[in-house]
């Protein structure tokens, strides 16, 4: 595993479709998923390391939602098999197996916990989908936090100052400027360096993915890409992260009812195609977690476009 990976990227089993941005097969006319590019120098690293998450992370959200999916089919299916009057027929019963203290007192031991006819099974079986489409969107929005860490986290590493100014870090930045001396020194700063980057990581946890994403845009330097001309601009696409956030903390924390600035937030053009109501009843299902992953596609993708201006700025008019 790459220092690119994480255990969200071993999840990834879909093969990214891309066509090098210099190559003699690009076709300016035809429009591909990824542009995928070298950086000439090593100021402009940083770019590539972070493309490169950015493909990686967009086959990732695409990937687990598939899972997700095949497994919701998968609840469809047994309701439907549990129901039919082929099982009824069977004569059988659906066992949950699970760990209980043996009547012998030999201890725990694997048994059945519970055991249902099939029409109680199919029930069971069809009632648990909303609690996975529920689970599905909050193992999705832990991904989009993760990868927004993760590429503002390339950024630092390159530009490691931005976020050690102040009398605080006057050491810190004494380290910075003798790591070249020798080995021991070199040492001391990137022992001196993880514990502030992640001394960084655990108190941005609380501001939220939308400041952390605006945050990252103004360090970075990113644009949205040239070719929306203005239509909006990543301000807005955190705005969305925003609203993902209010959904996935509507769920953890047991709302009912959606609260009312989940339902103002739907009334905006950034809600994309969440359709919350104030008042109505609070639940997610299958239609916010295909949102969520449309938004994850087109999400990165124009970070991928953005990644490329910004490193290749002269070639800002090329057809992507």
């Amino acid at each position: 595993m790459s220092h690119n990976q994480t255990s969200w990227t071993e999840l990834n089993f879909i093969e990214r479709q891309m066509v090098p941005i210099m190559s003699p097969d690009y076709d300016q006319e035809k429009p591909i998923k990824w542009i995928e590019f070298e950086c000439s120098t090593p100021e402009k690293k940083w770019i590539y390391d972070v493309n490169t998450i950015t493909m990686d992370f967009g086959g990732v959200f695409h990937s687990i939602f598939l899972r997700w999916a095949v497994t919701v089919n998968g609840l469809h299916v047994a309701a439907e098999k549990y129901k039919s009057q082929e099982w009824a027929n069977s004569g059988k019963g659906f066992a949950v197996t699970g760990i209980r203290n043996a009547e012998d007192g030999s201890g725990p031991n694997q048994t059945y916990v519970r055991i249902w006819d099939g029409k109680m099974a199919s029930e069971v079986h069809a009632s648990s989908i909303p609690m996975l489409a529920s689970w599905a969107f909050c193992n999705m929005y832990s991904c989009l936090e993760e990868f927004v860490f993760k590429i503002f986290k390339v950024f630092l590493d390159a530009h490691p100052l931005t976020i050690c100014k102040g009398d605080q870090f006057r050491d810190l930045r004494r380290a910075y400027r003798e790591r070249e001396l020798n080995g021991d020194r070199l040492s001391e700063w990137n022992e001196k360096w993880s514990n502030r980057l992640n001394s960084w990581h655990r108190n941005k946890l609380y501001d939220g993915i939308e400041k952390v994403f605006n945050n990252f845009i103004q360090q970075s330097g990113l644009e949205i890409p040239s070719s929306y001309k203005g239509k909006y601009d990543y301000s807005d696409i955190a705005k969305t992260l925003d609203g993902i956030s209010m959904i996935r903390n509507c769920f953890i924390h047991g709302e009912t009812e959606v609260p009312n600035e989940l339902g103002e937030f739907c009334k905006t053009f950034q809600s994309t195609l969440f359709q919350y109501k104030s008042g109505d009843k609070f639940a997610i299902t299958l239609h916010e977690l295909a949102t969520l992953e449309h938004f994850t596609d087109t999400f990165t993708q124009t970070l991928n476009t953005s990644f490329f201006e910004l490193a290749h700025p002269f070639l800002k008019n090329l057809k992507v």
